[in-house]
């Protein structure tokens, strides 16, 4: 199943009942699941091309007017964007929606797509929140919980999941979520869809989806 379009039909729904909603792209409207969109809200819409660095500013403007904006990005583009975001966005703590498509690994799509860096960088961004969610229900709950976040807040995906059969513990800010006990010490803490399937593969483990990258579930 795609991210791409739980996140575009998500935003889709959100902007309709709320106008100050707005989808930045650049030149990824089809990759990034955004067609819909698109059509839907053309005027809470803006493609950019191929100019991150711009889109990142746009989107700090944006915020400052009072809308709520989301830069739907390729994880590998979004780099382009640093500086940015380091400046323009997180210093004055703004509240920007950053979903990064194609995060991690993603094969045949070449060598130029790889977005193997954005945990790094982003992690080292002051008043950053950076999620990835485990299926596409998680990713439409982290979109909806952005919406809270009085800052900037990234949330991570790659292309495609598969749905983790287990019970759902709503999102709390900087909070893990248990997903299988056992009466052994060894833990696995496992970012992302592709992490927790694996570790589900794993007999008498505590299972723990780290939806949270930063901050930390200290508890």
């Amino acid at each position: 199943q795609s991210f791409s379009l739980v996140a575009g039909s998500t935003l889709t729904e959100l902007a309709k009942k709320d106008k100050t909603i707005v989808a930045v792209t650049a030149a990824m409207c089809l990759g990034t699941g955004l067609e819909q969109f698109s059509k839907v809200h053309p005027n809470q819409y803006y493609d950019v091309s191929i100019a991150e660095q711009h889109a990142v500013s746009l989107c700090a403007g944006l915020a400052k007017m009072g809308f709520k904006p989301f830069f739907v990005v390729y994880s590998t583009f979004l780099q382009r964007g640093f500086d940015q975001i380091l400046h323009e966005i997180s210093i004055d703590k703004l509240p920007v929606k950053f979903l990064i498509d194609r995060a991690g690994a993603v094969g045949s799509d070449g060598i130029t797509h790889q977005g193997i860096f954005d945990i790094s960088y982003l992690s080292l961004i002051p008043n950053m929140m950076l999620l990835s969610p485990k299926d596409g229900k998680e990713l439409k709950k982290m979109i909806e919980f952005s919406l809270s976040v009085n800052g900037p807040i990234a949330i991570r995906y790659p292309k495609g999941f598969k749905d983790q059969p287990c019970n759902f513990t709503p999102i709390t800010s900087g909070k893990w979520e248990i997903i299988r006990t056992s009466d052994t010490n060894i833990y696995i803490l496992a970012v992302g869809n592709r992490m927790i399937s694996l570790a589900k593969q794993i007999p008498n483990i505590n299972l723990i989806n780290a939806r949270f990258i930063t901050p930390l579930d200290s508890e």
